[in-house]
């Protein structure tokens, strides 16, 4: 039973915390598409990677 709580927990988790990063990824995709100077596109570059890297981990746990 505690496994299975567990689990949910998990997987409801991943799912709350890879919705708000799909937007985060969607937004920066799109600023990175715009004329950016290089200091705000350095920002948006890695906004933009540690929201995907945060988003496959977080898909990756709820995989286990």
């Amino acid at each position: 039973m505690a496994g299975l709580a567990q689990n949910h927990f998990i997987a409801r988790a991943g799912y709350e915390i890879r919705n708000p990063l799909n937007s985060i990824i969607g937004m920066t995709s799109l600023l990175l598409s715009t004329h950016l100077d290089d200091d705000q596109r350095e920002c948006m570059e890695y906004i933009h990677t540690c929201a995907e890297a945060i988003y496959l981990t977080s898909l990756m746990f709820s995989m286990i």
